[in-house]
């Protein structure tokens, strides 16, 4: 089947991602990529529901490793961490990449390695259960295959499926009258300990749409908390239902 003007099939994609020489660098760079992501993406966007502001962070964050045809190198075999590749990341060579370091999700230790990473700052409601919490998020990173992706898109992501988590306890607390709760919750969204790593990659406009959304949560705007969480119901609320203590 051809593809539409501005669109890209499966085999375009992996074709333009073969004709990019892993010998020439180790790691390719996650602007080239992400172009050619873009193109793909407005096809998926169409078929995916819920997703919203900063969701294309867990698009474009990974590359199928079928496709580029690279393996985990040396170093890393020899450390038994398959997870970790020894590869980091270049910003001054892409406005894409921070300096933190690839890791391979189609590692068998990937899910233990992804869990142990959880920022110890990033909270959860009651009744979740962290550990399952974390290897439930980074499952999503995790496509069939394995793929590449830098360490701070895992932070991101777990950073994102939190505030989810709290969105709903917000929700949940305020249709039941629990202002207790409620407050607690919106403490947590306004609290900036829990998006470092969205601060950290923020390219402009994600960091003022959770701040404007804890406000919202303090300000007892039930409207605009349940706006953002529809974004975010898909893949996180499977999240959220895998990881009940």
């Amino acid at each position: 089947m051809n593809a539409t003007p501005g669109e890209m099939t499966g085999d375009d994609l992996e074709r333009e991602l073969r004709s990019v020489d892993p010998a020439a660098a180790a790691v390719i760079g996650q602007d080239a990529v992400h172009q050619l992501l873009r193109q793909a993406q407005s096809s998926a966007a169409q078929t995916a529901s819920g997703r919203g502001h900063g969701r294309s962070r867990r698009f474009w964050a990974v590359v199928a490793l079928a496709a580029v045809g690279v393996g985990a190198p040396t170093a890393a075999v020899g450390s038994g961490l398959l997870a970790q590749t020894g590869w980091f990341g270049s910003p001054a060579t892409s406005t894409e990449e921070d300096t933190s370091e690839y890791i391979d999700t189609g590692a068998a230790d990937y899910l233990d390695y992804a869990a142990a990473q959880w920022p110890s700052e990033v909270v959860l409601p009651d009744g979740y259960d962290t550990q399952a919490f974390a290897e439930a998020a980074a499952g999503y990173l995790r496509p069939s295959g394995g793929a590449m992706v830098q360490r701070t898109s895992i932070l991101y992501n777990f950073e994102g499926a939190a505030r989810y988590a709290w969105m709903r306890e917000w929700l949940d607390a305020n249709a039941v009258g629990d202002t207790a709760r409620e407050q607690r919750a919106a403490e947590v969204l306004t609290d900036p300990m829990q998006w470092q790593a969205a601060a950290s990659s923020d390219g402009g406009g994600v960091i003022d749409h959770i701040r404007a959304v804890g406000q919202a949560a303090l300000d007892g705007d039930r409207a605009a908390v349940a706006e953002d969480a529809q974004r975010y119901s898909g893949y996180d609320q499977a999240i959220l239902d895998r990881a009940r203590a």
